[in-house]
């Protein structure tokens, strides 16, 4: 626990993971999944978690499926927390899209809560980047819930969100990136910031 969390001692410890038979590992994984969400939200403990986290990813036994329940298990925690979110984004970018849509699918309850929050926001982005049915969860969400566009539109956060979404439709399903953009054409008018809103007028009615 002290070199995990010191920031000389995490490195330490990651040349230690690099460098033992992956038998000689899984005293290392136990302290890690009996303390996840301590190490995954600390700016050096994510180090240890992204190095278990990699490995495990190539084994492929029972200890991945062990991360991956406590992924899905306090995903709504590490989501908000400003390294636990970068530990989610880890994932992401090399899991399987599967196992991560099961992952994804906490957001749902609160995505726009998670759009136009810092550290969130950023995942969010991430989960329309890889995954198609995120994505479509989320153009039905907007289309049932009209005015979440005006949230997103003025919020710096959630302006990057549906800048990522409108522009995976706009390569991926035309249709809905029509649909999409006339709602946006709509509310584009709230925007007070004048840089922005020129942005977004350039970028829908040209």
């Amino acid at each position: 626990m002290k070199l995990s969390l010191n920031v000389y001692g995490t490195h330490v410890l990651e040349k230690i993971i690099n460098n033992i038979d992956y038998q000689y590992l899984n005293n290392i994984f136990l302290f890690v999944e009996d303390n996840f969400l301590l190490l995954s939200n600390n700016c050096n403990g994510i180090c240890i978690v992204k190095k278990i986290i990699f490995i495990e990813n190539q084994i492929k036994n029972e200890n991945f499926d062990k991360l991956k329940n406590l992924f899905i298990i306090h995903a709504q925690n590490l989501i908000q927390n400003p390294f636990g979110n970068y530990a989610l984004q880890f994932v992401f970018k090399i899991w399987d899209k599967n196992d991560c849509f099961e992952i994804m699918k906490k957001f749902y309850d609160k995505i726009l809560f998670y759009s136009i929050q810092k550290f969130s926001s950023n995942v969010i982005e991430r989960c329309i980047e890889i995954s198609d049915d995120f994505s479509n969860y989320y153009f039905n969400f907007i289309i049932n819930n009209k005015n979440s566009i005006n949230y997103l539109l003025i919020n710096n956060y959630g302006n990057y969100v549906i800048q990522t979404l409108i522009k995976k439709f706009e390569i991926f399903d035309k249709n809905k990136f029509y649909k999409l953009k006339n709602i946006l054409k709509e509310n584009i008018i709230i925007i007070n910031d004048i840089k922005l809103y020129n942005k977004w007028k350039n970028y829908l009615f040209t």
